[in-house]
């Protein structure tokens, strides 16, 4: 019986280390202009979003922070505790909403994309290229300015 013993025993503690390491990792997805909270059961002090283009964080306090979502894309966030341990890591896909057609649209060498609903809006895409996804960046940058409460109010 203990021949028996052993062999469980190895696969439930290898169980339990996958399950530890796989704990805080997740996937979930928003779309453009959503907001998702994210609750913790310790307080974090820290959080790097992978691609802020793309997704970005608002602190709400130390266990509660909202995902935001600003262009479509993909991008990971992580967050860590006072000693540095990592409380979330987790997979954001941020897809538009709605979407009737998205387009791309090649000059050159200059490749930019648009969501197109009732108009069209600038979009980041991973194809595009810099001066391509320009108008988008400058859009997400006066969201992300009011989301921030940088405008001015009279």
């Amino acid at each position: 019986m203990t021949n028996l013993v052993k062999p469980l025993a190895s696969i439930a503690c290898a169980f339990v280390a996958l399950a530890a390491g796989t704990a805080g990792a997740q996937t979930f997805q928003l779309e453009v202009d959503q907001t998702q909270p994210l609750r913790f059961q310790r307080p974090v002090t820290g959080v790097v979003v992978g691609n802020a283009n793309i997704a970005d964080v608002i602190v709400h306090d130390a266990r509660v922070l909202f995902v935001v979502g600003k262009s479509q894309g993909t991008t990971e966030i992580t967050a860590v505790d006072a000693a540095g341990n990592t409380v979330f890591s987790g997979t954001i896909q941020v897809r538009p909403s709605n979407v009737r057609d998205m387009i791309t649209i090649q000059r050159g060498k200059e490749i930019s994309t648009a969501i197109c609903q009732d108009r069209c809006i600038p979009n980041v895409h991973s194809e595009g290229t810099a001066q391509g996804n320009a108008p988008a960046i400058a859009a997400i940058n006066a969201r992300s300015g009011f989301a921030a409460g940088s405008g001015s109010r009279q």
